[in-house]
């Protein structure tokens, strides 16, 4: 599928995964600057290994290791997921599909800058 990636989301790339909040029903990732609200399934993959999704056991785990971690890739596939690459090859990937969505949006990216992306 075509990678539809938002131009302010690809602040992204070279920035460091500051902080994950978890709140009541969607997760916050925290970037150098820029931060991403996520209210649709999570799914982590590290080592090349199977992916652990939000709610499962040792996702919040898998998640927070990444703190410290590099971006070195962003893309979008619409209808599918946000995909962020980290340097040491893990990949978060943030639902978007239709069944996955809580509300009007899946993802709330908040923009160095000001600017504001949902989708």
């Amino acid at each position: 599928m075509e990678d539809n990636t938002p131009v302010p989301v690809m602040q992204l790339v070279g920035t460091e995964l500051a902080s994950v909040m978890f709140v009541r029903d969607y997760v916050q990732l925290g970037f150098d600057g820029p931060v991403l609200n996520a209210l649709t399934p999570i799914a982590v993959t590290t080592n090349g290994g199977i992916p652990v999704t939000s709610g499962e056991a040792d996702f919040r785990h898998r998640l927070c290791e990444l703190i410290g971690g590099s971006v070195t890739e962003v893309r979008l596939r619409s209808g599918e997921a946000l995909s962020i690459r980290f340097a040491d090859g893990s990949l978060v990937s943030l639902s978007l599909r239709a069944e996955d969505y809580p509300g009007p949006e899946a993802i709330v990216f908040f923009a160095n800058g000001g600017a504001t992306v949902a989708f």
